[in-house]
């Protein structure tokens, strides 16, 4: 009892300061708790939850899908002439379903990397195919992109298969496989070396990604209409070394280039500069190419836009701009393909509103005796691709050779998602092999058991359409339709017809 009664007391008495103990008990078990979570918010991830949380949840598929429909009339005066026999005159169709998937993963310490694929599937069989679209063994499977990259700000690093976008070495993707190319690049932006980059904290949405900019060069360089005032140019440096490519109609990358076999490949470096200011948008583009055993090529470019003029009218005013590109190859290493010497000038002068754009365009080749095709340009890793002012769909001066040509364009957006473009060229050459580009095997280049014609003439006319579907259903978001027609005409050739319909899915 009396021990009973000593237990009772104690706790009668220590009963007097309960409110207060339990209040601070309260207090401290929330610091407690409170000091825990922070720690654990505050602890480093782990290499493992950074993978898992940087390069796998942020990895994301992106891709190109379509099914075209390319036919040609009067294919013996294509760009490939049947020299066997130039009077079996034939046509041409092929159609398939193919495109163009990635992947890309994130970014863990300035590392990433994508793999993609391009596939060309015929959907019928047809006697004379149009071997462009679906290769000489009618379907094409090419691994296209297979590249690891770094990144910092200002900085790009990628090694491995991967798609090019230079004057002179480029996707020239019309069709369903791009030309790929094997080496490493580099892309230097020296005015965004210190931009902060990386990841953020983000206290709601937990860790949220700063993307690396896009560093993929534009060789085409395009005005826009009322372009924002930049506090500064973009500056950009690209550095490419090249041993391999494969081109678009094979799946094999090879060490041959268009006009020479067992080459090792092609060194590249070029700088870009836009600005726009308040007096008006400026551009330059400087490159020089070696391709081994082949040839050396410098190219710049410059343009220069005005302000708006007339910007408070309804329609918004217009923009007139002038472009001067310069061209030049001359023969280097193992002089696979004897002297060469090829100059091009162009200029371009147009104007542009917020719905259309039209350009008077001119270039003058001049004629080196002796020289590969008396001067023609030498360019194993690109095709017609607009690089040049004059060129058409099937025609232009880095084919045809010494020479001169003059034409227009004109482009109208007619509303959101339909978009109208026409251009007429007429070229002369002064030494004209008709559509015989690439046959080097005769006489200083000229293409063996094909005429030369003195002083031939031609042209080219271009006429397409663009409808994004988007626009008229939700539905459609991603799908473009697309329908381009070239014609071209030359001295003593049947008229070339070439019609390309396509009909894409981009996500």
């Amino acid at each position: 009892m009396a021990q009973n009664a000593s237990f009772s007391s104690r706790h009668s008495a220590a009963c007097r300061h309960c409110p207060q103990s339990l209040l601070f008990g309260m207090i401290g078990a929330l610091a407690a708790s409170t000091v825990v979570a922070q720690e654990d918010a505050d602890k480093p991830l782990t290499f493992r939850d950074k993978f898992v949380q940087q390069v796998v949840q942020d990895a994301e598929l992106t891709g190109e899908l379509g099914i075209f429909d390319f036919r040609r009339f009067h294919d013996t005066n294509r760009p490939y002439p049947n020299v066997d026999d130039p009077e079996n005159d034939f046509n041409t169709r092929s159609n398939a379903f193919g495109g163009s998937l990635s992947t890309r993963t994130g970014m863990i310490y300035g590392v990433s990397a994508e793999f993609g694929i391009s596939f060309a599937e015929p959907i019928v069989h047809y006697d004379n195919p149009n071997l462009n679209l679906v290769g000489p063994d009618e379907g094409l499977y090419a691994i296209t992109k297979g590249y690891v990259q770094y990144n910092r700000p200002g900085l790009r690093l990628r090694g491995g298969r991967q798609l090019l976008n230079t004057p002179f070495a480029n996707t020239d993707q019309f069709t369903l496989i791009p030309r790929s190319f094997s080496g490493f690049s580099a892309a230097i932006r020296p005015l965004q070396w210190n931009r902060p980059s990386g990841y953020i904290r983000d206290e709601e949405n937990g860790y949220e990604r700063i993307m690396p900019p896009d560093y993929t060069n534009n060789q085409y360089m395009p005005f826009e209409f009322d372009a924002s005032v930049t506090s500064q140019p973009t500056w950009q440096i690209f550095i490419a070394r090249m041993t391999s490519y494969q081109s678009r109609f094979n799946d094999e990358f090879t060490h041959n280039n268009r006009y020479v076999e067992d080459t090792p490949g092609l060194f590249t470096v070029g700088t870009t500069v836009r600005r726009n200011t308040a007096g008006g948008d400026y551009l330059a583009q400087i490159w020089h190419y070696t391709f081994f055993d082949t040839a050396r090529l410098q190219y710049a470019e410059l343009g220069y836009q005005m302000p708006v003029v007339m910007g408070a009218a309804d329609w918004g005013g217009f923009e007139p701009y002038i472009r001067v590109q310069f061209a030049q190859a001359e023969e280097t290493g193992r002089a696979a393909l004897g002297e060469v010497d090829a100059q091009i000038y162009g200029l371009k002068f147009g104007v542009q509103s917020r719905h259309s754009s039209a350009a008077l365009v001119a270039h003058y080749s001049p004629l080196n005796e002796g020289s590969f095709r008396d001067g023609q340009l030498v360019h194993p890793y690109s095709d017609l691709s607009g690089v040049f002012y004059t060129d058409t769909m099937n025609n232009g001066v880095d084919g045809l050779g010494p020479g001169y040509g003059i034409g227009g364009r004109l482009d109208i957006r007619f509303s959101d998602n339909v978009d109208i473009s026409t251009r007429y060229v007429y070229y002369q050459a002064k030494r004209g092999q008709s559509h015989a580009f690439y046959n080097v095997d005769g006489d200083r280049g000229f293409a063996a058991g094909i005429p030369i014609v003195e002083g031939q003439n031609s042209w080219g006319w271009d006429t397409g359409i663009t409808v994004d579907l988007g626009v008229f259903s939700a539905h459609l978001e991603g799908f473009r339709l697309q329908n381009i027609l070239g014609i071209t005409d030359f001295d003593g050739s049947k008229r070339f017809y070439n019609n390309r319909l396509r009909l894409l899915y981009q996500f």
